[in-house]
């Protein structure tokens, strides 16, 4: 186990990308994370060339975690009980209960465009903080590219 107090080796990413990707629930599609570069590599099992570079070097790339619909299911739910009107909150709350919940729940701040791009912050702000925990399981300081 590491010690929180060794330092972290810095690393330049793409924070736009990476949030992009573990949102992505695209079957069929492996992400891989090269722990060299800061690169993140897409491919399906129709390219073997892609797959033999992971294989051949497993130490140098490791598999993209994606958010699961549970969690940003949570988020949704933390992200209610931050909204100050009570009466878009009931709205969300309503919206998020059942089959079709995210489609709902956005359609809802269609509503709301200042609440909206508050969601909008608040969900980008957790995955960033996600990405950010993830990097440091593998010793790594995030430096992120403009």
């Amino acid at each position: 186990m590491r010690n929180d107090d060794s330092p972290k080796r810095p690393l330049a990413i793409d924070l736009d990308e990476f949030v992009s990707v573990i949102e992505d629930s695209s079957y069929g599609t492996e992400l891989f994370f090269d722990l060299v570069t800061g690169d993140i590599l897409f491919f399906t099992d129709d390219m073997p060339e892609e797959t033999q570079k992971v294989e051949n070097d497993p130490d140098r790339y490791v598999e993209v975690p994606r958010i699961q619909s549970r969690e940003s299911y949570r988020h949704m739910q933390a992200y209610i009980d931050l909204v100050k009107d009570p009466h878009l909150q009931e709205l969300l709350s309503v919206a998020i209960d059942g089959s079709g919940a995210f489609r709902r729940f956005k359609d809802v701040l269609l509503n709301y465009p200042e609440e909206r791009q508050a969601w909008f912050d608040y969900k980008a702000s957790r995955l960033r903080e996600y990405i950010f925990d993830w990097l440091a399981s593998y010793d790594i300081e995030p430096i992120v590219e403009k």
